[in-house]
């Protein structure tokens, strides 16, 4: 019988992060329903988002018509994705963000964000894909992650997401302000042009276990929602009832980073 406070905890990279090293820190993964994940059905209006990408309809052996928008062409290119071309699906998922209305105020879409990740006592690293961050304060409010493995995507977002609650108290201690206690970073992973969903609670228990190379005593449990889809997942967005649904997803997928940039705000205040 294996006694998990036994494991041993070593210095990893988030890159190689595995299912080991959500034992080895009693993280666990929880699937939600739509509704109990986003705290209401996904059907949010579509109106701010243009009738050309909401029904653009692929048509096989077709070229791409020339009055296409960009976001149709990066989806395009992150649909027909090959071998040493995963880059292309980061571009896509930063161009989204921006296209929907994620980047907004102070925030903006970075891709390629290295994290500092202090595991075991040394100085790792975890390398998101693409963020989101307020710039005004330089705190990350959003992880998203291309999944070249999907069979297990859940470890290394998980990984950024403590290095980002590692990032932001390191920034806030710079600018004199008191630490955060308890983060939810809101993540996506994406396989391809499908998302997956997760609401990832770090808290200082967890972060100093991870520090430390101990076992926490709480679970931190993560919540993860996999949209249902008309089509197959692998036909991604590509498909025009993939994509509204999937789009509706990411509306009310806002409200958390929202929520984040507002609990961040609300300390910042508490000097005032």
């Amino acid at each position: 019988m294996v006694i998990m406070a036994d494991i041993v905890r070593s210095a990893k990279c988030g890159s190689s992060w595995t299912e080991a090293e959500l034992d080895a820190y009693n993280i666990e993964v929880v699937s939600k329903s739509e509704k109990d994940f986003f705290e209401e059905e996904a059907n949010n209006s579509l109106e701010h988002v243009s009738k050309l990408f909401l029904e653009f309809e692929y048509v096989p052996g077709e070229k791409l018509p020339k009055n296409s928008e960009k976001i149709i062409l990066h989806l395009d290119l992150a649909s027909r994705v090959k071998e040493g071309q995963e880059s292309l699906v980061d571009n896509f998922a930063g161009e989204l963000l921006k296209f929907i209305g994620f980047e907004s105020g102070e925030r903006l879409v970075i891709i390629r964000y290295a994290l500092r990740l202090l595991i075991s006592g040394t100085n790792s690293v975890a390398q998101t894909d693409v963020c989101i961050m307020d710039i005004n304060s330089s705190s990350l409010l959003l992880i998203h992650k291309r999944i070249e493995n999907p069979t297990d995507p859940e470890p290394q977002v998980i990984a950024e997401a403590i290095a980002a609650f590692q990032e932001n108290n390191m920034i806030r201690k710079k600018r004199d302000l008191p630490p955060i206690s308890k983060m939810i970073v809101p993540c996506i992973t994406m396989c391809g042009t499908s998302p997956t969903f997760y609401l990832v609670p770090i808290t200082k228990e967890l972060n100093k276990s991870v520090v430390r190379a101990q076992y926490p005593q709480n679970t931190t449990y993560v919540s993860k929602h996999i949209p249902k889809i008309p089509r197959r997942s692998s036909d991604g967005m590509k498909q025009v009832d993939n994509r509204k649904k999937i789009l509706q997803c990411y509306e009310a997928f806002k409200k958390f980073v929202d929520r984040l940039e507002d609990e961040l705000h609300i300390s910042d205040d508490q000097l005032d």
